[in-house]
């Protein structure tokens, strides 16, 4: 137990190496949470966070008990003051893949840098920040990328397809890695997402609601 009657924090856990914070259950060998050097932070089963006041608080008492108000079973667990997208990790092919890149499925199942226009295999974005990572436990670990599934995300694009503007539809191009312009008449599950900034000319990296159709 940590306790502090002035400023300042109330627990210090430091580790040069290993992990600053662990927890055990019933079982002394097995870790129910860790704090990492690298500030990940990990929890074995369901993660829950508090309720949510949805009333106006009528009073709030020295010890901080909170009356006349209502709470809900669950609360917002993320507050990021960034753009927000959710991510996978998954396996991928080669070397060389980098945040922003557009990703296609090879047929092993694995990630692999688009290389054509309208391309069906396409599943999503590389990236840049995720907000929320499932399989986080493979996050560092050789051959896996963090796959943008939805939300917005950085994403590499080219106007070979013409400029692009903010709304445009957005597919795969010949340039690897990189999103284009998509024509009215795209094929149904080539379309990345939507554009929220524009592209005059050449290639550059955009703002993009990610959503696969």
């Amino acid at each position: 137990m940590g306790y502090n009657t002035v400023t300042g924090a109330g627990v210090i856990a430091r580790s040069e190496q290993g992990n600053p914070l662990e927890a055990y259950g019933s079982v002394a060998t097995e870790t129910v949470f860790k704090v990492t050097n690298q500030g990940n932070v990990y929890a074995q089963g369901s993660y829950h966070c508090g309720g949510v006041i949805s009333e106006t608080a009528t009073m709030i008492s020295d010890t901080m008990t909170i009356t006349g108000v209502t709470r809900s079973d669950l609360s917002p667990c993320l507050q990021d003051q960034s753009e927000a997208d959710f991510a996978e990790m998954l396996p991928s092919h080669g070397e060389g893949l980098e945040a922003g890149d557009v990703l296609a499925i090879n047929l092993d199942g694995e990630l692999v840098r688009s290389d054509m226009a309208y391309q069906a295999t396409v599943v999503g974005v590389y990236s840049t920040k995720p907000s929320y990572l499932g399989s986080s436990q493979l996050l560092g670990q050789a051959n896996h990328v963090p796959l943008a599934l939805v939300g917005i995300v950085p994403v590499k694009v080219t106007a070979e397809n013409g400029s692009i503007k903010p709304g445009d539809l957005l597919t795969t191009s010949n340039t690897p890695g990189h999103a284009m312009r998509a024509d009215a008449t795209a094929p149904q599950g080539t379309i990345i997402g939507k554009a929220l900034m524009g592209l005059k000319t050449g290639t550059g990296m955009i703002r993009v609601l990610v959503m696969l159709q």
